[in-house]
């Protein structure tokens, strides 16, 4: 048990001197200046939601994947040279933009 703490000690310490407080903020490439900006429905022309109702049938406790069925696709579907969104939904219609 000595031997394990002899050489637990260095590990942690070493450990503990090398990290480092750099933190950035998310988005942010300097200090004014922002990697991505929030678009209105208006502006992209979609319309998407993944609702979730919880209910006795639906529900995280019942369910175990419940929130873990949805997602989003990029790529160019259809060949045209732009990218296409196809959002994932858990519960209802898929939906894909062009």
């Amino acid at each position: 048990m000595i031997k394990v703490i002899r050489l637990l000690i260095p590990v942690l310490i070493f450990g503990l001197i090398s990290c480092k407080k750099e933190y950035k903020l998310a988005g942010k490439n300097s200090e004014n200046e922002t990697i991505f900006s929030k678009l209105s429905e208006e502006q992209t022309g979609i319309d998407f939601s993944n609702l979730l109702p919880e209910d006795m049938r639906y529900n995280g406790l019942q369910y175990e994947y419940y929130y873990n069925g949805s997602g989003l696709a990029v790529s160019d579907f259809n060949n045209d040279g732009l990218k296409d969104l196809f959002f994932i939904s858990a519960l209802e219609q898929h939906t894909l933009y062009l």
